[in-house]
């Protein structure tokens, strides 16, 4: 009889391309000043159809490309070149406060030229204090996006 051999890999030691489990931050406390500082992206979903959305996050590539956005005081926006959304142009955010909650909206103070859809409605939704979801909706299509604090020394 031949023994049977059990493999497991933890979540953060998958091969690249798998399709793991993401761990959505606990919700927790936090005010408009907590978003100020630099966020990098850790997973990421699409979702096709409001009626049968995707509901599995994909862990973002953090090894090859950290995608990198800041939000600074004077409310600009910003990101470095990973940032797959820089031909939307966003640059700035505001303060949108719907039913008690503290959110953010990203747009771009000029809009892009060319064969860019443009996306209607970026909201920014802070879970805690060190972690974001950024929801970017347009007519057919949404895709949202879980940011945690950068470390130290990463812009």
């Amino acid at each position: 009889m031949l023994p049977l051999l059990f493999m497991a890999c933890k979540k953060d030691q998958a091969p690249t391309g798998t399709n793991i489990t993401f761990q959505v931050p606990a919700p927790g406390p936090s005010d408009s000043t907590d978003i100020i500082g630099h966020w990098e992206l850790v997973a990421s979903r699409l979702r096709f159809s409001v009626l049968k959305p995707d509901t599995s996050w994909g862990p973002a590539d953090t090894v090859h490309a950290r995608t990198i956005i800041s939000f600074t005081a004077g409310k600009v926006f910003s990101y470095n070149s990973n940032y797959v959304w820089s031909a939307q142009q966003y640059d700035r955010y505001k303060t949108v406060v719907p039913a008690g909650l503290v959110h953010f909206s990203i747009y771009a103070t000029v809009l892009p030229t060319g064969n860019i859809g443009v996306y209607q409605s970026v909201t920014v939704q802070q879970i805690n204090k060190d972690a974001l979801l950024i929801s970017y909706m347009s007519t057919d299509i949404a895709r949202q996006e879980i940011y945690v604090r950068a470390p130290n020394g990463v812009h």
